[in-house]
């Protein structure tokens, strides 16, 4: 059936066959949608109905499985000093976090390379920041 393949004349003569012939010349699907494949417009001239559910593709993490492994520090103070300019306390740190991601306010106060270390509740950056300035910090657990 080749009024379900796109212009907008076939989108008015299916909205006509669906109001004034009932729909009986157009089938519902009746297979269940297909999981973590490529995206396609499909070929199919079967409608979805509205109320059709995809399933969960469980081949990919958790929502808490990458929660748990993720911390955001935002608006992290960094001190106007050479050495550890940044210092934060978070309970929730490990030895096991690595940097993952730091931003700063102002990239030109940073002025010498900058290391990290990670233990038991705490982060250190360590360098040369000229003027005070903040960062946001995306810290990753690592596997163990």
């Amino acid at each position: 059936m080749a009024l379900l393949k796109g212009t907008q004349a076939d989108d008015l003569t299916l909205k006509y066959l669906l109001q004034n012939q009932g729909g009986s010349s157009i089938e519902p699907a009746t297979a269940t949608p297909i999981v973590d494949g490529t995206a396609d417009v499909g070929t199919s001239d079967k409608y979805a109905r509205e109320d059709h559910v995809h399933p969960t593709d469980t081949s990919r993490a958790s929502q808490s499985a990458v929660t748990d492994k993720v911390l955001y520090l935002t608006s992290v103070a960094c001190s106007a000093m050479t050495g550890d300019f940044v210092s934060v306390s978070n309970a929730s740190i490990t030895a096991n976090h690595v940097v993952a991601e730091c931003v700063f306010a102002n990239p030109s106060y940073i002025t010498a390379d900058v290391t990290w270390t990670t233990a038991s509740g705490s982060l250190k950056l360590n360098g040369t920041c000229s003027t005070a300035t903040t960062c946001n910090v995306v810290l990753v657990k690592k596997d163990n």
